[in-house]
């Protein structure tokens, strides 16, 4: 778990930052054990590949084969990186 000041965090972006329609890499996730613990369990696993597939209020992520949908304020705790 990182904290916001951490050199990662200010290197990523976070998923609240991806345009509609991108594929992102999760590079870790921020904030108390049980809010990244509940991501982790919806499938927002560091290292898994994603896609923001719309935004509307809250976020709808293709993860793996499922539609997800969390709040902004949740995934402003998923860092991101693009992938190559």
């Amino acid at each position: 778990m990182l904290k916001k000041n951490d050199n990662l965090a200010s290197e990523c972006k976070t998923l609240n930052d991806v345009r509609n329609g991108t594929f992102v890499r999760i590079k870790c996730l921020l904030g108390e054990h049980g809010t990244c613990h509940r991501l982790r369990e919806m499938g927002f696993c560091e290292q898994a590949c994603i896609m923001k597939v719309a935004e509307n209020g809250a976020l709808i992520c293709q993860v793996k084969e499922c539609n997800v949908i969390i709040s902004k304020d949740l995934a402003k705790n998923v860092l991101v990186e693009n992938i190559d």
